[in-house]
């Protein structure tokens, strides 16, 4: 617990340090801050820096740190508890013992004693299944904080044996990282200039100077910009300025006597000269951590006399670093499917899904095709780290599976088959994000849960040509996945019959590049790494030996294609090395020794196959 601690607080200050060397680097352009903390000019996107990964990186690993700190701290405060419950117990037994020993003072036992100590001996020790009195601390520590406030509720829903008190639980996850969206919002919207030009004002008395905009925002300090209000027509104009701060309360604002933090009531000049990014503004420091501050600024005149008395307040800004939403959606959808929570899991991996993917272009009802319904947003993903790509892939297969379970066993049929493309297209999506997060393992995954959703649709009297698309990612990321992410087996199975499918595929609806390229990247695939220590017999490992098989009847049979036969002979007569491959595949490699055998025999005969 006091690791994580401590790393969270090494994590905020490194941070802060780079949004703060930031904002004293940058020149140009008028001042603000976007919701990730990075200043921005007004309109515009943010501005990119070389700390803008390493910043990233380390709100993932912010994120993670937090869910260890309250998986320790739970786990820590339960076994507690525990103990002390198992003490009680025991003190009461011994209570209980020790009257019983005594039981001649107390005169003849009754019916009704030993009935007594019958249920005290059967009693169970009061132990509680979680530790109510830690997570209310936590809950009061960390209230104003959405992004942890969201974890920490991930985590003390799984201590939770009542089903509704667990979708209780994460619907107030959900709603937290609800409100992390709205505070990044308003964040962009406190950053923004109030009055971009110093208009004149119809009155001669000077109105209250407008809210102060936010320059950035660390765990500890606050850095705003007094904005210069409307000149009177007669009057003095205000020269000067100074912000006054306070914890933001219910039906409460800011006044002048809220000056208790270091910087606040202090004057800066508003005529300052704004070559670099800093000048004219005012740092709050030693701020206390995950809570929220309003501000206001007040004018003064050349004399340092007060005008117009203080401004509006600005929107509560908390004091915590914003944490990857979508990092966090999906915690929450992995959490709230292994508790059977399908309402939140499905609402939160459509949030991650909305942060990734977007939808094609418009077209007419006779033009869309399920495979393009869809598409990675490529922005997002190119500004995303690897962590965020992960959870994304996992988020789509999620989204896929809850998918698939939705439909369960309803009758076949167009609609049926137009939703297993769109299944199959996420999938495919989640192999390309998995791929960018350099993640093998989670790409295997996604890959053999696209074949799996492919398969059926492959069996299909009529087959549409969009299953080329998924069939062509899916062949490629075999060709670059490791031969280690999946059982040889497997990888085989699958490749052979992408590779078989698709060519069959193309060569029904007559592309002609794609009925030779494909059995072609298979074949590839399909290659042993090392082919002077390819096994030749059936005296290798059982799955070594099927791998083998699988390769020879797939090269045998691209061979026979290669001769010469036209698309239509192609469509008529490979069916039966899919047979064959499958019944190869179904069998051990005893039996499988015995098909070969078989199969050389015919070997005069498969010359036209």
């Amino acid at each position: 617990v006091s690791s994580c601690r401590m790393a969270l607080a090494d994590i905020a200050s490194a941070r802060s340090r780079m949004i703060v060397d930031l904002a004293e680097s940058t020149v140009e352009g008028e001042p603000s801050a976007s919701a990730l903390t990075v200043l921005q000019p007004p309109g515009g996107r943010p501005f990119t820096s070389a700390v803008d990964r390493l910043q990233l990186a380390l709100s993932c690993l912010q994120v993670d740190l937090y869910v260890w700190l309250f998986r320790s701290e739970l786990a820590l405060a339960l076994g507690k508890s525990d103990i002390a419950a198992r003490r009680r117990h025991e003190r009461v037994r011994a209570a209980q013992l020790k009257r019983r020993a005594q039981q001649d003072i107390y005169g003849r036992q009754w019916d009704r004693d030993r009935r007594r100590e019958a249920a005290e001996d059967a009693a169970p020790a009061d132990r509680p299944a979680h530790a109510a009195a830690r997570e209310a601390q936590l809950l009061s520590e960390f209230a104003h904080n959405p992004y942890a406030k969201a974890l920490l509720l991930i985590e003390m829903a799984a201590y939770r044996e009542d089903s509704e008190e667990r979708e209780g639980i994460l619907h107030r996850a959900s709603s937290a990282l609800e409100a992390a969206g709205q505070d990044e919002e308003s964040m962009i919207s406190a950053a923004s200039p109030a009055n971009p030009e110093r208009a004149r004002s119809a009155t001669q008395q000077p109105p209250p100077p407008p809210r102060p905009q936010l320059v950035y925002r660390t765990s500890s300090e606050i850095c705003v910009r007094p904005q210069p209000g409307p000149v009177p027509r007669r009057g003095r104009p205000p020269v000067y300025a100074a912000i006054f701060a306070k914890v933001a309360a219910a039906g409460t604002s800011v006044s002048l006597n809220n000056n208790e933090f270091a910087g606040s009531g202090e004057m800066v000049p508003l005529e300052a000269e704004a070559r670099r990014m800093l000048n004219g503004t005012v740092t709050l420091s030693a701020l206390p951590e995950n809570t929220p501050i309003i501000l206001a600024s007040a004018a003064y005149d050349e004399g340092k006399t007060l005008l117009g008395g203080i401004g509006h307040s600005s929107v509560p800004v908390l004091t915590a670093h914003p944490l990857p939403r979508a990092l966090e959606w999906s915690y929450l959808a992995r959490a709230a499917a292994q508790l059977d929570v399908p309402a939140v899991s499905r609402r939160a991996a459509a949030e991650v899904i909305a942060q990734f993917v977007e939808m094609g272009s418009p077209a007419e009802r006779w033009e869309q095709s399920p495979m393009l319904c869809w598409r990675l947003a490529s922005p997002r993903v190119a500004h995303s780290a690897p962590v965020e790509l992960r959870a994304a892939a996992q988020a789509l297969l999620l989204d896929a599976r809850q998918r698939a379970l939705a439909e369960g066993s309803a009758s076949g049929g167009l609609r049926r088959q137009i939703e297993a493309l769109r299944r199959a297209q996420l999938q495919v999506m989640a192999v390309q994000l998995a791929l960018a997060a350099s993640d093998p393992a989670l790409a295997a995954t996604a890959v053999q849960a696209s074949f799996n959703t492919l398969a059926p649709l492959l069996r299909e009297t009529q087959r549409s040509p969009v299953l080329v698309q998924p069939i062509a990612c899916c062949l490629a990321a075999l060709s670059l996945l490791p031969r280690e992410a999946f059982a040889s087996v497997d990888r085989a199975a699958m490749v052979a019959h992408l590779g078989f499918e698709g060519a069959r595929l193309a060569a029904e609806w007559r592309l002609p590049g794609l009925v030779g390229q494909l059995p072609q990247v298979a074949k590839s695939v399909l290659a042993a790494p090392d082919e002077t220590a390819a096994p030749t017999g059936m005296g290798a490992s059982e799955d070594g030996g099927a791998e083998a098989l699988v390769r020879s009847l797939f090269e045998e049979w691209l061979a026979s294609q290669q001769g010469g036969s036209t698309a239509a002979e192609e469509v008529a007569g490979v069916e039966q090395p899919a047979v064959r491959i499958a019944r190869a595949l179904a069998k051990s490699a005893d039996s499988a020794a015995a098909i070969v055998a078989e199969m050389a025999q015919e070997a005069p005969d498969r010359g036209q196959m």
